[in-house]
């Protein structure tokens, strides 16, 4: 007989650091692989503040077309111009010269889906490299 009590031992826990750290390396690797090494804003040079003050003014008017109402049927109205069918649209957004900013297509909801189709379709035919949609009620 005992008359000494003997310490229950508790079965540890035991952690496998070798793992962990290798799961810790890992997700370092991919976020430092995974992070954009872009410059922030502040670092990027302004060209509408050199434009200013060199008094010269840009010319970045955007291109709107809308529709009009005509008859029972509509017609594309870009700027003061006015057309009613989409080649002819075409046509006259191939004529301007700066397609960077992209054009815009504001439609209102009696615009029946075909027009304002049409529409993105002769933008994107014309080479703008943004076509932007714009719904009723919008500006």
């Amino acid at each position: 007989m005992r008359l000494t009590k003997k310490k229950m031992r508790k079965p540890g826990v035991e952690l496998n650091l070798t793992s962990m750290i290798d799961v810790i390396f890992l997700l370092l690797i991919f976020f430092l692989v995974n992070v954009g090494f872009s410059r922030s804003e502040r670092e990027l040079q302004a060209t509408l503040r050199g434009q200013a003050a060199a008094g010269k003014r840009a010319n970045i008017e955007p291109v709107v077309v809308e529709f009009v109402p005509k008859g029972g049927a509509f017609e594309y109205k870009l700027g003061s111009r006015t057309v009613s069918d989409a080649l002819s649209l075409t046509a006259i957004l191939k004529q301007v010269p700066s397609k960077v900013n992209g054009a815009f297509v504001r439609v209102n909801d009696d615009v029946p889906f075909g027009f304002a189709a049409g529409a993105v379709q002769a933008i994107t035919d014309a080479g703008f490299s943004a076509v932007h949609y714009i719904p009723a009620g919008v500006r």
